[in-house]
């Protein structure tokens, strides 16, 4: 009788580690996840094409400005939105302005990672009616 009760504490006892650890190891993989975000083909490419880069040769911000500035205005969804692009060296791009919804913020930010110049996207474009109020309404007159 205490030998089967020993046995089944040693049975509960392994159930227990085993469901603690998928359960941490379930917690780690979505930690893992979220922190390197949207891993895709194309992404893992240019990641793996910056390491090939040789040292010593950098890139002008004008060039990297110019490059996404063009990829921008091919674009239909971007082509007559207001953004700014900065670029203060070494491959990284920030985008400013403003974009009537998320969608073309969106695509705003992925045309100018998808430009081989721009290393580092940071998409700082706000949306209108999300981000900033929306545009006001002119007031008619007579109404103050």
């Amino acid at each position: 009788m205490i030998r089967r009760e020993r046995e089944d504490q040693g049975v509960i006892g392994i159930a227990l580690s085993a469901a603690v650890g998928f359960a941490s190891g379930l917690a780690a993989g979505m930690i893992v996840g979220e922190m390197l975000g949207d891993v895709h083909a194309d992404r893992v490419r240019r990641a793996l094409g910056r390491l090939r880069k040789k040292p010593g040769t950098p890139i002008s911000p004008d060039k990297v400005i110019a490059a996404v500035r063009d990829a921008l205005r091919e674009h239909d969804t971007t082509r007559d939105l207001d953004i700014t692009v900065h670029s203060p060296g070494a491959g990284l791009v920030e985008l400013t302005g403003m974009a009537p919804d998320a969608v073309a913020r969106h695509t705003a930010g992925e045309i100018a990672r998808d430009v081989p110049e721009a290393d580092v996207v940071v998409n700082r474009i706000l949306v209108i009616g999300s981000d900033l109020p929306p545009e006001p309404i002119a007031s008619s007159p007579g109404r103050a």
